[in-house]
């Protein structure tokens, strides 16, 4: 007997090949995935099986994310550092309007340079140390313990009486 092709189980999938091209242009501007999944009426976790199963979806998806990402991280930087440009100014006084062009400073920004460095260099917002305990742990009878602990309330090491 032939084998009988197995039944797909499950709803049709929504995904099409024009997806591609739309995926990436709602990445180039700047979309998360919550709203690309919101744009198609599905779930993320639909938009995460999409990018496993479909090698050119998450390709245009990733390729979408680069010039919006670069762009974002040059501004980004350049709010970090500070930085000039031109502007004009414009004035009317007695009825006559007057532009003079001139330069806007804006300075360097602390908190840019912080999200910069933290993102670009590894820098955290705590510092963690890690601890490394070694205990050891002998076998002694208890007849030994209750003989050191009333040695120690004899002495007065930290042991409290009541």
């Amino acid at each position: 007997m032939a084998k009988k092709k197995a039944k797909k189980r499950g709803r049709p999938t929504k995904y099409c090949k024009d997806f591609v091209e739309q995926v990436f242009k709602l990445a180039l501007l700047g979309h998360t995935e919550a709203k690309i999944a919101d744009f198609y009426s599905i779930n993320q976790s639909t938009l995460t099986r999409w990018k496993k199963r479909y090698k050119s979806f998450r390709a245009s998806l990733n390729a979408g994310r680069e010039p919006a990402d670069a762009e974002v991280a040059a501004s980004l930087y350049q709010r970090a550092c500070g930085y000039s440009h031109p502007e004009d100014k414009i004035f009317c006084s007695d009825g006559e309007v007057t532009i003079v062009p001139t330069i806007k400073h804006y300075p360097p920004d602390t908190a840019a340079a912080f999200i910069w460095l933290k993102n670009r260099a590894g820098w955290k917002d705590k510092s963690e140390v890690e601890q490394i305990h070694h205990i050891v742990a002998e076998k002694v009878p208890f007849k030994d313990v209750v003989i050191r602990v009333e040695e120690r309330k004899a002495d007065g090491d930290g042991i409290p009486t009541d």
